[in-house]
């Protein structure tokens, strides 16, 4: 699943940018943040493969949450120097560019499985009706 591996690779990339940065200073309220975040994520991955309507919603949230985030980070910042362009043209620094292009794709895959998981919903949604045949 892409989903998985792109997200999972923006948590594993935020380890090498922190010790680059900030010399391995870590950000208590980072790192709970971060933690909760990736439960959040791997508890809705597997709740949505067991098939349970929670997942869905889990998942759905996390992404949206996601996705608002970069649309900050990566349209918003655009008028003000910063955003997509400059982290797509940062070239300099190998690692700092590497954690910005993970950011970039993260945003727009978690745009395109927000419209996948709303336009399939079918098949991810399984209510007590249906499976009854009603």
């Amino acid at each position: 699943m892409p989903l998985f591996v792109i997200v999972g690779l923006n948590y594993l990339v935020q380890i090498p940018y922190n010790l680059h940065l900030y010399h391995g200073k870590f950000n208590f309220l980072g790192v709970i943040l971060l933690i909760i975040t990736l439960v959040w994520f791997i508890s809705s991955i597997w709740l949505l493969k067991s098939k349970h309507r929670l997942g869905f919603w889990l998942l759905l949230a996390f992404l949206s949450v996601e996705f608002i985030f970069y649309f900050g980070n990566e349209v918003v910042l655009l008028f003000f120097g910063y955003g997509l362009i400059y982290h797509l043209l940062h070239t300099k620094d190998f690692i700092v560019w590497t954690a910005f292009l993970v950011g970039d794709i993260n945003f727009f895959i978690s745009g395109y499985y927000i419209y996948y998981l709303l336009t399939k919903r079918d098949l991810f949604v399984f209510s007590s009706k249906r499976s009854k045949g009603r």
